[in-house]
């Protein structure tokens, strides 16, 4: 089976991606703590996702889904971080994926924010997720991959590693 639960993931806690995406909280900052993390190397990137953890800007989530919504100039894309049996990024461009992780947004979000780019990312942790994963997989075994994939509803687009960083 491809696809099953996330690994443990770091995400930002409820509106702190504001505070990375700006720190100091000015529209006018040079700086772009999210643009920075991007940088980072995987080990690096992990590191400070865990200091992020101490710091409360970032939570620790069990295996799960997480629907991630991002707007920008009237454009909703959406994608969903699953466990997957290789790190490969997967596209579907299905309507009924969509419908599913759409309904998901209908939430509170676990994280929001706005980056200095004028994209908003909002982040949902899934609660069909059976359901969703029954839909990709075609069977109704739902399991902890091995690797964080990302399905994009529709055509890719860039989401920031830092988003969501595997523990």
């Amino acid at each position: 089976m491809p696809f099953g639960f996330a690994p443990n993931l770091a995400v930002p806690a409820g509106t702190a991606i504001a505070g990375v995406a700006n720190p100091l909280g000015d529209p006018n900052a040079a700086t772009d703590e999210l643009g920075r993390l991007e940088t980072l190397t995987d080990a690096e990137l992990a590191a400070e996702a865990a200091m992020l953890v101490e710091r409360g800007l970032f939570v620790d989530l069990p295996p799960s889904l997480v629907v991630v919504r991002a707007s920008k100039d009237g454009l909703r894309r959406l994608a969903l971080l699953c466990g997957g049996a290789s790190a490969a990024v997967e596209s579907r461009p299905d309507e009924s994926l969509h419908a599913l992780l759409e309904a998901e947004t209908r939430q509170r979000p676990l994280f929001h924010g706005t980056t200095r780019s004028g994209t908003t990312y909002s982040g949902f942790r899934a609660v069909e997720a059976e359901a969703i994963l029954a839909h990709l997989n075609r069977c109704a075994a739902p399991h902890v991959g091995g690797h964080l994939a990302v399905v994009f509803a529709g055509e890719p687009w860039r989401l920031p590693r830092a988003i969501a960083v595997p523990r």
